[in-house]
């Protein structure tokens, strides 16, 4: 729907009318403003919401499961929409000019690998980024930009030319947590694919004060910080500045939690907390800032991103959640704040008695007017730009020109590769910055969270070494019991046991100054690792990587050069 904002409302695709049983989200704006890009999601029937752990039925409906994903194009000026792609389930594009695009798909029809059993396997398909061309029409020259990807969502296209997204950390690192598709954490790659990074979350993150932010605000449970647990729904709120939903996945309404903003930079983030704007705990230990970026800090720190109590304003009413961030022409930003309990699971205690007169869960756009919005019932913080009593209103975009928004056209699409050579480049491959994390006391948990940590590390390195890996599974993860065990003695067959397996390996000598070359197969998922020259390993990147055809990827070393400290000089 367009809201006009004038009592004005335009409706361009009704799933409420529609025959079939859809829902629609994730609209975007052409950098032209001239078309809005969407997806409808086609289910096949509807079940009734009970209330947690009762039998009541609350009246609401929820649509069962997807079956097809369909993007659809609408023309703002001719009131035209027209339906561009079908059969898979493709959503969440973004738009790289006025006729390319990128977008998550399952086109791919594999499955995440998880190692936590036995209720947390995760039984849907793999989405990954595609890149595809509207001709004439339909959706064409599709072509998967992040093969090695468990999971990847929620593109969109910077003011530097890049596609920051969410990725989900599976395989052995889904051993530290209890809920691993909560391992979302904020990924980078080109238009083309290459040149991946990643910019927030990706070593897990130390706490972040939100009590700090509500004096005279009681805390209704054990929410005084906040922790990094699934990132999604990047966007650009200004040029270089950045902001993110934090919540945990499946247990909140839609994508709503907190917001988290951050600048962009060289680097990944901080080694220590202390130097992390918002971090609780100011430590000065090596290692405390698991590189999360020193820009990061809460912007809604009254949403509840946990599964706790929300959080109560002294007038007693319940302050809800927030998410979808996303840029204002005004130079702040508007966002979802969903006013009530907003959990997923219905609760029989969620009445408006509870809620201190509030909703019991309905979402509105908010235009942000401060930096960090700390009071949401207060005017000079926060404004309800468009609300409906019958209807939520969410994920919100401006309908304006790229130029309005950012103060600059769209980048220029950076032509597609069309070398023969696919290889990998290491300055020095005995440099690092392998730190292990303060408290962790397993090599599990050092070696997965910030890297291993051989006291002897640059006289040890002699080879630098690549395990191909077989693509995602073709069936969701085995739940059986026997995969708790893991053998930490041997990375690949932990690897194995949860599914990944090795289908080659390729190593070559680090020569004298630690460089590296090394010609790679293109568009395989690939793991980097060195070794002494007995073959032990000392050091293993846990993240999967594919390079396109015709990239040349370069790094500093092995974990190197993530720390904004380093990358600066």
């Amino acid at each position: 729907m367009i809201d006009y904002l004038n009592g004005e409302r335009e409706v361009i695709h009704d799933c409420m009318a529609a025959p079939e049983i859809c829902m629609i989200d994730d609209p975007r704006v052409s950098p032209d403003s001239k078309n809005i890009i969407y997806w409808v999601g086609i289910g096949s029937e509807l079940r009734d919401v009970r209330a947690f752990g009762t039998n009541w039925n609350t009246g609401a409906k929820d649509i069962a499961g997807l079956n097809e994903c369909q993007l659809w194009v609408y023309n703002i000026a001719k009131k035209q929409k027209t339906q561009i792609s079908g059969g898979h389930c493709d959503r969440s594009a973004d738009w790289i000019d006025n006729d390319t695009i990128v977008f998550s798909s399952n086109r791919g029809m594999t499955f995440p690998r998880f190692a936590k059993p036995p209720g947390n396997f995760y039984p849907f398909p793999s989405f990954q980024i595609h890149r595809g061309d509207i001709v004439r029409g339909k959706l064409a020259n599709i072509e998967n930009l992040t093969p090695h990807a468990c999971m990847a969502l929620n593109p969109m296209v910077a003011t530097d030319g890049t596609v920051p997204h969410s990725e989900l950390q599976c395989g052995i690192r889904s051993l530290l947590t209890s809920t691993p598709q909560n391992y979302l954490y904020i990924a980078s790659i080109d238009t083309n694919g290459a040149d991946g990074k990643s910019l927030l979350g990706f070593h897990h993150s130390p706490t972040l004060r939100s009590s700090a932010y509500r004096k005279g605000i009681d805390p209704t449970g054990s929410n005084n910080e906040e922790g990094v647990k699934a990132l999604r729904v990047v966007s650009e709120l200004t040029k270089g500045v950045y902001a993110a939903s934090n919540y945990y996945r499946g247990n909140h309404q839609g994508a709503n939690g907190q917001i988290i903003g951050w600048k962009a930079g060289q680097g990944e983030g901080a080694v220590k907390a202390a130097d992390i704007i918002d971090a609780t705990y100011k430590s000065s230990l090596e290692g405390s800032g698991m590189f999360m970026r020193r820009s990061t800090r809460l912007l809604t720190p009254f949403g509840e991103s946990q599964d706790t109590a929300v959080k109560r304003h002294p007038n007693g009413k319940v302050m809800g959640k927030t998410g979808y961030p996303a840029p204002h022409p005004d130079g702040k930003f508007m966002f979802t704040w969903c006013r009530g309990e907003c959990y997923e699971v219905a609760a029989a205690r969620n009445t408006r008695k509870y809620t201190g007169g509030e909703p019991t869960a309905q979402r509105v756009i908010a235009l942000a007017l401060v930096d960090v919005v700390t009071d949401p019932f207060d005017p000079k913080q926060l404004k309800i730009i468009s609300q409906d009593n019958d209807y939520h209103r969410y994920n919100a975009q401006p309908i304006t020109t790229y130029q309005a928004l950012y103060g600059q056209p769209i980048p220029t699409p950076i032509p597609r590769l069309t070398g023969t050579t696919t290889a990998l480049v290491v300055k020095d491959a005995r440099a690092h910055q392998i730190i292990p994390q303060p408290g962790k006391t397993t090599k599990l948990e050092r070696e997965v969270l910030q890297g291993n940590i051989e006291p002897d590390y640059a006289t040890k390195a002699h080879s630098f070494c690549v395990d191909y890996y077989l693509p995602n599974l073709s069936a969701p993860t085995s739940s059986k019991p026997e995969i708790k065990r893991i053998n930490e003695k041997d990375p690949r067959k932990k690897y194995e046991i949860i599914g990944m397996t090795v289908e080659s390996t390729d190593c070559t000598d680090i020569q004298p100054n630690g460089s590296v070359f090394m010609e790679l197969e293109p568009n395989k998922p690939v793991q980097m690792y060195v070794t002494d020259n007995a073959g032990e390993e000392l050091s293993r990147d846990h993240s999967m990587h594919s390079l396109r055809k015709g990239e040349v990827r370069e790094c500093d070393g092995c974990h190197d050069g993530h720390s904004e400290q380093k990358a600066d000089i």
